[in-house]
């Protein structure tokens, strides 16, 4: 990994004695460097299938590598009009996961269906998707796929956030 050059707020010389300012300006100064070389968010456009995909819904993303790091957040809004489509939902993630599978969880978020706010986990479902799951007390404690009758049935205003941290093929 290179640093990038970034200006610091002061310059060491050798045996200097510390204090307080000096050690929080030091402290500052390799967070700055930190902050420089990892970089900030990029956007990206997930988007949401099933087995017969939804519509009229807006999304928005944005994701962070660091190393082989992937580090994700998810918003998609349901809008006036949309169709639910039919089956259990599937985010794309933005770049390939290097595990594929379903039973290793990479995030968690929060479902907004039919007015009611349900905790979800998401756990990858291939490479390049995320399933996001629940558990019900109505279906014995098991977990659920979040999709188009699951928590509810989605309408206007409707919400999916999520955010999703894994490892990069």
């Amino acid at each position: 990994m290179t640093f990038p050059s970034v200006p610091l707020a002061h310059q060491w010389t050798d045996l200097e004695a510390l204090n307080a300012v000096k050690l929080n300006a030091r402290i500052d100064d390799n967070l700055n460097l930190l902050a420089a070389a990892i970089g900030g968010f990029q956007t990206y456009a997930p988007t949401l299938t099933a087995t017969t995909s939804p519509t009229g819904y807006t999304a928005s993303g944005r994701y962070r590598k660091v190393g082989t790091q992937v580090f994700a957040d998810v918003l998609i809004t349901f809008g006036a009009g949309m169709t639910a489509g039919s089956g259990g939902y599937l985010i794309s993630l933005p770049t390939p996961a290097v595990n594929a599978l379903a039973s290793v969880p990479i995030g968690h978020g929060f479902v907004k269906s039919a007015g009611v706010w349900t905790q979800v986990i998401a756990g990858c479902n291939t490479a390049t998707t995320a399933v996001l799951n629940y558990t019900s007390v109505q279906v014995g404690g098991s977990l659920v796929t979040v999709g188009a009758a699951a928590p509810g049935v989605f309408v206007n205003g409707d919400i999916i956030r999520a955010s999703f941290s894994y490892e990069s093929a």
